[in-house]
């Protein structure tokens, strides 16, 4: 079931991206595999079996989140572009029919952080939305930096293509 796989990677990557168990070496392939489910389960909701993917996969979501900033991140930057191109694959998986994205229309985004919306958006816009509007402006150095590391791995998916 996707959804149990989505939920037991969340948890696996919170259990060993912090705390007394942190594993970075561990916590940094538990999140290319994040990516890869997060890729493989991005399908436009037409059904409720889809529905019910959608608040597992933003849980593996903030599960990778979670990690910029984290005590696995103070022990090993790389998990910020670990984490980066996970939330990359993510990205780069929805893919509508007719669908291009030369644009992001930044504009209509509200001014403040807000978790409705981002939840509300396709997975392209949810990763900007959430690495620009919400981690931009945390109080914590950490944080701040690594956001800078993750957005700089989806630039570099961008650019490969």
């Amino acid at each position: 079931d996707s959804a149990m796989v989505l939920n037991s990677i969340a948890d696996a990557v919170t259990k060993y991206g912090h705390g007394d168990l942190m594993d970075a070496p561990r916590v940094a392939k538990l999140v290319v595999a994040a990516g890869q489910c997060l890729a493989a389960t991005t399908i436009i909701a037409e059904s409720l079996e889809q529905l019910e993917l959608a608040v597992p996969r933003y849980r593996c979501f903030q599960a990778i989140l979670l990690l910029l900033g984290s005590t696995s991140y103070r022990k090993d930057e790389e998990i910020a572009l670990v984490a980066g191109e996970a939330l990359a694959l993510y990205s780069d998986a929805y893919s509508p029919v007719n669908a291009t994205y030369g644009k992001l229309d930044a504009n209509n985004w509200p001014h403040d952080y807000s978790e409705d919306y981002a939840r509300q958006l396709p997975p392209h816009s949810q990763t900007l939305y959430v690495l620009l509007r919400k981690y931009r402006y945390l109080s914590s150095p950490h944080e701040r930096t690594s956001s800078a590391q993750a957005l700089l791995a989806l630039v570099g998916r961008c650019a490969g293509r």
